[in-house]
């Protein structure tokens, strides 16, 4: 906590799509081990490589792989973070659920 420079860096919106039911974040893997496929970083890795152009090779095969799939079943990407995709509903309610008491 106390990371307002990833707000100040749009790494972190000031009010995510998560909170609202809308999106996801997710990758591919290798079947049937569920192995990760190679994209370049992990999941939630704040720096500029984790936009889904930034890396090339099998990496970049993979997240565009990722990206045609999502936007196939009418999710919208986020092209700063190859791995979060969401529905097209911004007037959805917001969902603020305490993870923990």
């Amino acid at each position: 906590s106390g990371r307002t420079d990833l707000l100040d860096d749009g790494y972190i919106a000031a009010r995510s799509q998560h909170n609202r039911g809308l999106a996801i974040d997710v990758t591919l893997v290798e079947r049937p081990t569920g192995t990760p496929l190679a994209m370049g970083t992990a999941w939630d890795t704040f720096s500029r490589d984790s936009a889904t152009f930034a890396v090339q090779g099998e990496a970049r095969r993979n997240r565009e792989r990722l990206r045609a799939a999502m936007i196939a079943v009418g999710l919208r990407p986020h092209d700063g973070e190859w791995w979060h995709f969401a529905l097209p509903h911004a007037d959805a309610p917001v969902l603020d659920v305490a993870y923990a008491p």
